[in-house]
C-alpha cells in the first residue's frame, strides 16, 4: 500500500493516506453465503499487507493490526461536504483505466488537509508525452484545467513522467475567488456543461452510474464553494 514510487519518500507514521484501488470481484466464496463488499475489501487488501510485512522485515516476525473505520454510506456515495475524514496525502496511482479521473479528483481532493497534495496517475506510457504536460493532462480529463479550478477549487500544479507512467499533482482550495463568483450565470453554466460532456458524452465505456455520480460530486463542491444566490441562478 505504501511502497509505490510516488509515496515512498513522503510516508510518515502520523500520515493518513487515502488510496483508491479496484476491489477483486473474482474471489471464490465457500458455501452459499454471499460475500459482502466489506469481505471483498479485506480479502483484496490481505495480499498487499502480507507483501508489505515481508518487505519491512524479511527475517523477523512482524505483527500488523488493521482497524477498519466504517463511514456513513451516504457520506461515501453522495459525498457530503465538508468531509468528516481528512487526509495528509492522497495517492491514486495504479488505478484501473476505466475509473473516471474526474470522479477521483472530485472525490479525493476535498478530503485533503490544508497544504496537502493529491498525486494521480493519469495513464501508463512507454515514453514521456511529446506535448506539454498541462495540455496532455487536459486531453486526458477532457476538461480545461482553468474550468476545473474555477468550478471546484481543484488546482493543477504539475505533472511528470516516471516509471512508464504520467503522474499529476493537485491541490484543493474551497474558497472561491471574486472573479469566479462574479462570472455570469451563462458562462458558469457553459463550464458545467463542458464537465458534463466529458463525463457523459466522451466516455461510452464508463462504469454504469459513474458519470452521474461525478456530476453529483461536482455540484456538491460548487454548493459549498459558491454563494447561494450564484447557485440559484443556475437552476
Amino acid at each position: 500500500m505504501l511502497t509505490v514510487p510516488t509515496m515512498e519518500d513522503d510516508v510518515y507514521p502520523t500520515l493518513n493516506i487515502f488510496r483508491a484501488f479496484q476491489i477483486d470481484d473474482c474471489i471464490l466464496q465457500s458455501g452459499d453465503q454471499q460475500l459482502t463488499l466489506y469481505d471483498r475489501l479485506l480479502l483484496t487488501l490481505l495480499p498487499k499487507f502480507v507483501s508489505l510485512r515481508a518487505s519491512l522485515h524479511k527475517s523477523s516476525s512482524v505483527q500488523m493490526q488493521v482497524v477498519p473505520i466504517l463511514g456513513d454510506v451516504i457520506d461515501t456515495l453522495l459525498y457530503r461536504l465538508p468531509s468528516s475524514v481528512r487526509f495528509n496525502a492522497i495517492d491514486c496511482s495504479n488505478l484501473a483505466d476505466y475509473v473516471s479521473i474526474l470522479n477521483i479528483l472530485f472525490s479525493a481532493a476535498p478530503r485533503l488537509m490544508d497544504n496537502s497534495l493529491l498525486t494521480l496517475q493519469l495513464m501508463r506510457l512507454r515514453e514521456s508525452p511529446s506535448k506539454p504536460m498541462n495540455k496532455f493532462v487536459e486531453e486526458r480529463l477532457g476538461v480545461n484545467l482553468n474550468v476545473i479550478a474555477s468550478l471546484t477549487g481543484i488546482i493543477y500544479l504539475d505533472a511528470y513522467y516516471k516509471d512508464f507512467a504520467v503522474y499529476s499533482t493537485w491541490k484543493f482550495d474551497i474558497k472561491c475567488k471574486t472573479e469566479n463568483i462574479e462570472k455570469k450565470p451563462v458562462t458558469l453554466m457553459m463550464d458545467v456543461i463542458s464537465v458534463a460532456n466529458a463525463c457523459c458524452t466522451d466516455h461510452t465505456t464508463r462504469i454504469k452510474g459513474l458519470s452521474i455520480n461525478t456530476l453529483v460530486r461536482l455540484f456538491q463542491i460548487m454548493i459549498v464553494r459558491f454563494p447561494e444566490k450564484t447557485i440559484a441562478k443556475l437552476f
